[in-house]
């Protein structure tokens, strides 16, 4: 969300990250609990969707791992945090096979992803595809402020076409997000890249 970005610009230009990062876990534990709320009472998901809770701590997070925790992770093996990721999938999949009136399969991502986080950034020159890499190095801004946009957009595309939503489609709105969003944010890229270009259009 755009206005994460914003607002992380405001806490730096005073040098308020130290103060910010103290509030990262609380605003994972509220996080967690109204997500569970939310689709434990079967609400609509927006009101669990809030830069503030979903996506701020998220950067509070990799500031606390680049400021803090990076140098520690030489003490912490691939296997233990492989392990700590298989735990969060394993609960997150017995939430969703067990069917529980608790819907708690959010708590599962909470542990995984941090993990797979944390290899990603002890091991950081593990080669990876050129794609990938390109995708992350060039496409991640873009690809993380236009996607509410282009989910939007996909969605409006297919009500005009009379696709169901509620059926097998919104299994597939998730790929087709993402594929439209990578094809959308590489136009913008090269828009950025070409300074020509750029500046015809801007």
């Amino acid at each position: 969300m755009a206005e994460t970005y914003f607002v992380w610009i405001f806490i730096v230009k005073y040098k308020w990250q130290h103060k910010a990062t103290k509030f990262t876990w609380i605003f994972f534990l509220l996080s967690l609990v109204l997500t569970i709320i939310v689709e434990s009472m079967d609400l609509n998901w927006s009101y669990q969707i809030n830069f503030l809770l979903r996506a701020l701590p998220w950067f509070m997070f990799g500031y606390l791992v680049k400021e803090k925790y990076e140098v520690k992770l030489d003490k912490v093996n691939n296997l233990t945090l492989f392990g700590v990721a298989i735990l969060g999938w394993c609960i997150a999949l017995s939430a969703i096979l067990l069917k529980c009136k608790i819907e708690y399969q959010y708590l599962g991502i909470l542990i995984a992803s941090p993990a797979l986080f944390l290899i990603g950034v002890k091991n950081p020159d593990v080669k990876i595809s050129k794609t990938v890499e390109y995708i992350g190095d060039k496409l991640s801004l873009f690809i993380y402020i236009l996607h509410p946009l282009v989910s939007t957009a996909v969605s409006f595309t297919v009500m005009l076409i009379g696709i169901n939503k509620e059926g097998i489609y919104s299994y597939f709105h998730p790929i087709l997000t993402l594929i439209a969003t990578i094809i959308v944010a590489t136009l913008f890229e090269l828009i950025f890249r070409n300074r020509k270009l750029s500046k015809y259009i801007y």
